[in-house]
């Protein structure tokens, strides 16, 4: 009598609601003595002979647009499903074999997923799960307009240019705004940032680059790079009426 409690759907072990912060949740894992599983979608056969499969199930919550999956087990496969043990729905792209990674597949918030994760190596491993939701500004054509109290977030942001800006790179985490001086008159324009806390780890470093409005990633003038400036003040200075400009905030 097998004494994995988690080989069949039914026995699937609960992970919870796994929140879309762009952490990922590890988990410990061992399929060692496990059997193979009666399932074969997507290019993922479960059923052959030699493979250890277990399960898994967790939710999402409602901001979830997409996941990741990775696990260091050798020769892993693994899929996700929806609706109930014996009646379970495959879900498109999720078939995953050898040493490949799911990255960006699309989820729905507020649903329940069902994972299986096999291979012909048994052994302890993890894998980690992680849950994004890509906030609505991360492109400089999707800028939100600035104003006064705006709370924002760049969780789970990437970095549209690979800009140099302060110690900013391709793998830093950007948002944009935009602002539009319809004052009658030259303005100069201050802005401050603080810490706003949300979900995800706390920063403890906001860079800014303010550049035009075409989104070419050009500096508006000479005073446009404001790094390290969380808690001060930034002024932007003779924007002129009716011009236009992009602020880039981001973090590493």
């Amino acid at each position: 009598v097998s004494t994995i409690t988690n080989e069949n759907c039914d026995g699937a072990e609960d992970l919870g609601e796994i929140a879309s912060s762009c952490l990922p949740l590890q988990t410990d894992a061992d399929n060692t003595g496990a059997c193979p599983d009666d399932m074969n979608d997507g290019g993922c056969d479960f059923s052959q002979a030699g493979l250890m499969g277990i399960w898994y199930t967790f939710d999402t919550d409602a901001d979830a647009q997409f996941a990741d999956i990775t696990t260091d087990l050798a020769n892993a496969m693994f899929a996700l499903y929806t609706g109930s043990c014996g009646s379970l729905s495959f879900v498109a792209g999720s078939c995953t074999t050898g040493s490949n990674d799911l990255i960006n597949l699309p989820v729905d918030p507020n649903e329940s997923y069902y994972l299986l994760i096999s291979s012909d190596t048994e052994a302890a491993f993890n894998f980690n799960i992680t849950i994004k939701n890509i906030p609505s500004n991360n492109l400089c054509a999707d800028a939100e307009e600035l104003t006064d109290g705006l709370q924002g977030t760049n969780t789970c942001a990437d970095a549209e240019f690979d800009s140099n800006y302060c110690d900013q790179d391709a793998n830093s985490h950007q948002i944009y705004y935009t602002y539009t001086n319809n004052t009658g008159s030259n303005v100069d324009l201050e802005i401050e940032i603080n810490p706003y806390i949300s979900n995800g780890n706390p920063v403890d470093q906001i860079d800014v680059a303010v550049i035009t409005d075409d989104c070419s990633g050009t500096y508006f003038n000479t005073n446009s790079e404001f790094c390290n400036t969380l808690g001060d003040l930034i002024v932007v200075d003779c924007l002129e009426d009716g011009e236009t400009i992009v602020l880039v905030i981001g973090s590493i």
